[in-house]
């Protein structure tokens, strides 16, 4: 059974899930931690492997777990969430890739984030996700070693958000933490930046609800 998905969303949504996951459990841990139903009890029995196809079949779109750099399976007791992630992401000129999706599993909901350059740009045919070539790569690496306080080799463990449109000339870049947004510009060829930007974010207004919290699973290798 395939569920009907809402193609065009904020990466808000996402950032929402990853901010309110409080914990990292173990499978045998959550148990003790979270109060389950069966339903979701029976479904992290599967397995992450069996868990993470499962959203892949129920979004019923051409994706891979290849095409994302971060997975996660999390729960609040009543619903199993999988959450498909880049948090780094290039966009070439003339671009447009879904990006990220997040699928609740017994609600049989889900979401597919699409990005495009220059924002608004679009393809009369399906839109591809995102699969970051060695040029791509290249480039990220370019970007961070450019930004300040940016630990370019730590690129797996990147915790934020950042969106990189090319340019002709520079790189357009954003960048979303949990309580700073930024934005700069940096030049192709010398690194350099410019129209360098922050705001403050206010923490989301999220009462702390059991329902709404939700902890990741980590299963045993």
């Amino acid at each position: 059974m395939k569920i009907d998905i809402i193609k065009k969303v904020t990466a808000l949504i996402f950032i929402w899930i990853q901010l309110n996951c409080l914990c990292c459990y173990s499978q045998n841990s959550t148990e003790k931690d979270v109060e389950m139903s069966k339903e979701v009890e029976e479904i992290i029995q599967l397995g992450k492997d069996s868990i993470v196809q499962m959203a892949i079949d129920l979004l019923g779109e051409k994706m891979r777990a290849e095409n994302f750099a971060e997975i996660k399976v999390l729960t609040n007791g009543k619903e199993v969430f999988v959450s498909f992630l880049n948090p780094i992401k290039y966009l070439p000129i003339n671009s447009v890739f879904y990006c990220d999706a997040g699928v609740g599993l017994l609600g049989q909901s889900g979401s597919i984030e699409s990005l495009a350059n220059p924002e608004g740009y679009s393809i009369n045919e399906p839109f591809p996700f995102y699969q970051p070539n060695e040029d791509t790569k290249r480039n990220i690496q370019f970007v961070l070693e450019a930004i300040d306080n940016m630990e370019a080799s730590d690129v797996d463990n990147f915790e934020d958000e950042m969106i990189i449109r090319e340019n002709e000339e520079y790189y357009d870049i954003s960048v979303v933490s949990e309580y700073v947004e930024s934005w700069y510009k940096i030049k192709k060829v010398t690194g350099e930046m410019y129209d360098v930007g922050h705001a403050h974010l206010e923490p989301m207004s999220v009462e702390a609800n059991d329902d709404e919290i939700y902890k990741e699973i980590s299963f045993a290798e």
